[in-house]
């Protein structure tokens, strides 16, 4: 498995800074995210790759990278409704070699009037459409297992995906969102040949003291970011059930320990970066 980061961990770094810390650390895969609007370094800017100069900027990034470290995912929440710039998105990515690129799909909000089994269908129809560029450009289509949208689950992705070709449409597992909602323990199991792409990153669960609802609330419960090593996900128990399946592909840390978009509280990006990459890599040593 390669050991990656997803850019979004590292929002005061720009793509040079942090590409170099890579290769001191170790890691062997990035996953640079695009249409992330107001860069910390200048808020009119886009980080990590730009929207507009997507072929541009994924071109500077390979030579960045080098041979040492390959990039293995794109990190875009394009939707298949805008076909245009997602076809660019996929062209893109196949000019530098990257394998898959995320699409966005529904968002459930059980406040609206809209039904889960329709934002179903739409979701099925944005990915049948992406699907076809996922052919033509050999891109992969893949979809992340996330808190609030249609697929939080292992089995609600997989009642989506296992309608298409693991080839070309596939999964970003994503275990730490699932404890916000959607945990399973058999997820790895089910999702097996359609996990194409794992999220690495720790949450935690506290009593509310402000008792208000919101996106990390429950009014009762908050959830928040935690060290990767001590939140509630056992990574050892995860990277061990990815072994099971014979899972090749990148574990990429999407680690917001110290605040989310922001620098971080606690420790530096530098720091984190170096941390998690110890911490994986001895538990790949121990789980063969």
């Amino acid at each position: 498995m390669k050991i990656s980061i997803m850019t979004v961990m590292a929002p005061d770094l720009k793509l040079d800074k942090l590409v170099n810390i890579m290769k001191e650390a170790g890691y062997d895969g990035i996953e640079p995210a695009v249409g992330y609007n107001k860069a910390l370094w200048n808020e009119k800017e886009e980080w990590h790759i730009s929207t507009a100069n997507i072929e541009e900027d994924l071109k500077n990034l390979k030579k960045l990278c080098g041979d040492k470290i390959k990039i293995v995912s794109l990190a875009s929440s394009f939707s298949p409704k805008d076909l245009q710039y997602l076809e660019r998105a996929f062209a893109a990515c196949q000019s530098v070699g990257c394998p898959m690129a995320r699409v966005g799909i529904p968002l459930y909000d059980a406040d609206s009037s809209v039904r889960y089994k329709d934002l179903f269908n739409e979701g099925l129809k944005d990915l049948e459409k992406a699907a076809v560029l996922s052919k033509k450009y050999n891109v992969k289509s893949v979809i992340e297992t996330h808190m609030y949208n249609i697929i939080p689950s292992a089995s609600a992705a997989y009642r989506l995906v296992s309608n298409f070709d693991p080839a070309y449409v596939g999964v970003v597992y994503d275990a730490a969102n699932a404890v916000v909602e959607g945990a399973e323990n058999y997820g790895v199991d089910l999702l097996d040949k359609y996990i194409a792409h794992v999220h690495v990153k720790n949450v935690k669960w506290t009593p509310d003291p402000k008792g208000v609802p919101g996106y990390c609330s429950t009014g009762l419960w908050e959830w928040s970011w935690e060290n990767t090593a001590k939140g509630i996900v056992n990574w050892k128990q995860v990277i061990k059930a990815l072994r099971k399946i014979n899972y090749s592909g990148a574990l990429s840390f999407e680690d917001f320990e110290g605040g989310y978009r922001m620098v971080p509280v606690g420790l530096t990006t530098e720091e984190k970066i170096k941390k998690d990459y110890s911490f994986i890599k001895k538990i790949l040593e121990e789980v063969k």
